[in-house]
């Protein structure tokens, strides 16, 4: 009897009411030992479902076709006359699990009992997006059992073919509930491609266009011949299943064994591209307008890359794991921190992404990933994801015996830079790159004559040896800019670190190094030799020199600290800035002409707590992002039901062992909250100090170095997010 028979008039006589009572048996079973909806697919309490599990499969089958019919139609319970209040309604709450309980083991379906229940998981939606509900992986599952031991006739190929162009199944992306159907269209797609003589009419997956990475990929898989595309299409296939939120080792394994079946010099230089592609990503932002009640109103929804093609890319990103070449580490170094940066009202724009680039670089040989690291952790702003680099970064610290700070030291590369420069030969001309300053650099042309020249010579346009190494250079030169810059910002940390070193390997990364002592060159250390200091500066000739033009000796056993000037007085701080000026030197970051903040008259009396910027009114998100950047954890507010009504941004000084605590408060302004629910705006409270024992710390105990910095980064929250900065502000209610 096939499944369609099941289902005529009068079939729920004899065999089949039989079934029916059993399955409402099971029903039944579980919800007497369960009280919970949530715990009613415990089929392990009954004692029917065994017997039906283990019994054969010709009556699951059954099973799974009457439990499909009577739960579409909802009406088994009417025919058996029981309470829709009661066991009914647990019937319509379990069976699908029931179902999907039958269908994880493997069940011998004939070809026409497959297609006939798919048919039925097909007819009973009202809606595509329901199909999904269906456990339909499974039977796709089951499918793939009966062609494993069957083989894939005609028949059974076609209708999968056809399956994939179902909307229910090709307009899904992956579901939050229910069956995955990017999953489901993988599975159909290995079943064809296991099929005898199957493999290459199986086209490769269609990326979706909405954004520019899938146009990219499509543009890519449909120029190459069919052997490239048929590889090419197993690679996307395996990317789709990139799900978890790191790759297992099978995944790693079956990844290699594709990339290898295409060549992994070809596959990089076509992901090269395609990262590329996707850090070039913009965020598509539409406005729209509505109403409701007579009142209308507008909103703004954001678009930045679509789901699967997000789900693709981790996946690909994820299968670069076994190179190490610094080519590919800059290009994920730069997807990950164009993963990381926020859309409005959103978050992170590809936070997956960006998690599997960092898993990447954690996991490459060497320093290089490392270091990425290290310049990551100053880009980002979410505290989470600055919680897992720092576990990748103190696990690679561990594994060589060293401490956090000296594994971001040793990982920095120097681009084979001498004083900030390098020269590369293109045959008889050259071409010198230059650090010139934080995040800048320039390209000069040399001709055989020593004469400069602007433009790229002709021969280099001509030749791709040639445009390959410039590529190469002027990827090099983008690097710098931005390792530049993260190391500005890391040197300046040391202010509050208190950081010293020991003198050779001071000099060797942060004095001779090729990147690094373009900034250490220019700021003022303390030398500290037999228990005397002295404030000096480094100079090309191998010298350090103080600010009255006397040499400084230095020995292996000096140490070095980075000067900040609280620690002078007012006049010897003048001193160094009119040297500085002399010399025309600008620094890299603020030390000379560092702002400077002494404890106050007003915070001795509040002892505990400072006011200084308190009752300020600032943009939230602003606030946020800075806080981010500063190092500072905050939470934002927000008018849900679970909002606080206060909150703080905090930072831990691990060194002196305090938490220092900027408090904010919200401020209800009708109007004023984002789609999100979260406030635009706060107010400021007091700063204040509490050690590891959540005790208060009076101002006055704090270290006075501390105390500046902390008040430096607040003001410049206060200054920066004010709504006062804002012109438009006195118009916006």
């Amino acid at each position: 009897m096939g499944l369609k028979d099941l289902f005529k008039k009068g079939s729920s006589q004899g065999k089949d009411a039989r079934l029916e009572a059993k399955l409402l048996r099971i029903c039944k079973e579980v919800a007497d030992k369960k009280s919970h909806f949530w715990e009613l697919n415990d089929f392990k309490l009954s004692p029917t479902f065994q017997i039906l599990k283990n019994g054969p499969d010709e009556e699951k089958i059954e099973a799974v076709a009457v439990l499909t019919h009577q739960t579409g139609k909802k009406h088994l319970w009417k025919s058996a006359k029981i309470n829709t209040n009661e066991l009914g309604s647990v019937y319509s709450t379990i069976s699908k699990d029931l179902i999907t309980a039958l269908l994880r083991a493997k069940i011998n379906y004939t070809e026409v009992g497959l297609t006939d229940q798919m048919n039925l998981f097909r007819r009973y939606v009202s809606k595509a997006y329901f199909f999904p509900e269906w456990p339909v992986s499974y039977l796709v599952k089951q499918m793939q059992y009966h062609v494993r031991a069957n083989g894939l006739s005609n028949s059974l190929q076609a209708y999968l073919e056809d399956m994939l162009t179902w909307p229910e199944i090709e307009k899904e992306s992956a579901s939050g509930y229910g069956s995955d159907m990017q999953k489901v269209q993988v599975r159909i797609r290995e079943i064809l491609k296991g099929g005898s003589g199957k493999s290459e009419a199986v086209s490769v997956i269609t990326l979706s266009e909405e954004d520019a990475f899938g146009k990219a990929v499509n543009t890519l898989t449909s120029s190459l011949v069919q052997e490239q595309q048929s590889a090419w299409s197993n690679l996307l296939d395996h990317f789709i299943k990139a799900t978890s939120s790191k790759p297992t080792k099978k995944w790693l394994t079956r990844s290699k064994e594709l990339v290898s079946a295409l060549g992994a010099k070809v596959y990089k230089t076509s992901v090269a591209e395609l990262l590329e592609a996707a850090s070039a990503l913009k965020v598509q932002t539409d406005t729209h307008t509505d109403s409701y009640r007579g009142r209308e109103f507008t909103y703004n929804t954001h678009f930045f890359i679509e789901a699967k093609n997000s789900q693709i890319l981790k996946g690909m990103v994820w299968s670069l794991v076994q190179f190490h070449d610094s080519a590919t580490l800059g290009l994920l170094g730069t997807l990950a921190e164009r993963s990381f940066k926020k859309i409005p009202d959103v978050g992170p724009a590809m936070a997956a992404v960006g998690n599997a680039s960092i898993y990447v670089l954690a996991n490459s040989k060497g320093l290089e990933g490392v270091s990425h690291l290290s310049r990551l952790k100053l880009k980002v702003t979410q505290n989470n994801t600055k919680k897992l680099i720092q576990k990748y970064l103190d696990e690679a610290s561990d594994k060589r015996g060293v401490s956090g700070e000296e594994i971001e030291e040793i990982s920095i590369p120097d681009f084979g830079l001498k004083g900030g420069q390098k020269t590369v030969a293109f045959d008889d001309y050259s071409l010198t790159l230059t650090l010139t300053g934080v995040g800048k650099t320039t390209l000069v042309w040399t001709k055989p004559d020593g004469q400069s020249q602007k433009s790229v010579p002709a021969f280099v346009k001509q030749s791709e040896k040639w445009k390959k190494l410039l590529s190469k250079v002027k990827a090099d030169a983008k690097q710098m800019q931005k390792y530049s810059t993260a190391q500005r910002d890391r040197i300046e940390r040391m202010f509050i670190l208190g950081r010293k070193w020991e003198y050779p390997h001071f000099m060797q990364y942060y004095i001779d190094h090729g990147l690094v002592g373009t900034v250490g060159r220019k700021l003022i250390w303390q030398l500290t030799s037999e228990g005397k200091s002295t404030l000096a500066l480094y100079q090309d000739g191998g010298n350090w020199i103080d600010r009255e033009g006397n040499l400084v000796a230095v020995t292996d056993a000096t140490e070095v600290m980075l000067w900040h000037p609280i620690q002078a007085s007012s006049d010897e701080v003048l001193a160094w800035r009119q040297h500085l000026e002399q010399l025309e030197w600008s620094q890299p970051l603020k030390q000379a002409y560092r702002e400077v903040y002494l404890l106050t008259d007003a915070e001795l009396n509040t002892r505990t707590y400072s006011n200084r910027m308190a009752a300020h009114l600032l943009k939230q998100h602003q606030l946020n992002a800075l806080a981010g950047i500063r190092n500072w954890k905050y939470t934002l507010l927000g008018g849900f039901d679970n909002g606080m009504e206060d909150s703080t941004v905090s930072i831990q000084l691990p060194t002196y062992g305090l938490r220092a605590e900027f408090w904010i408060n919200e401020v209800f302004i009708e109007g004023a909250m984002t789609e999100a629910g979260i406030w635009e705006f706060v107010a400021t409270d007091q700063v204040k100090f509490v050690n590891a024992q959540e005790e208060a710390v009076e101002l006055v105990d704090v270290p006075a170095l501390v105390l500046s910095e902390i008040m430096r980064d607040v003001d410049l929250f206060v200054g920066v997010a004010s709504v006062g900065n804002d012109p438009a502000w006195p118009d916006s209610g």
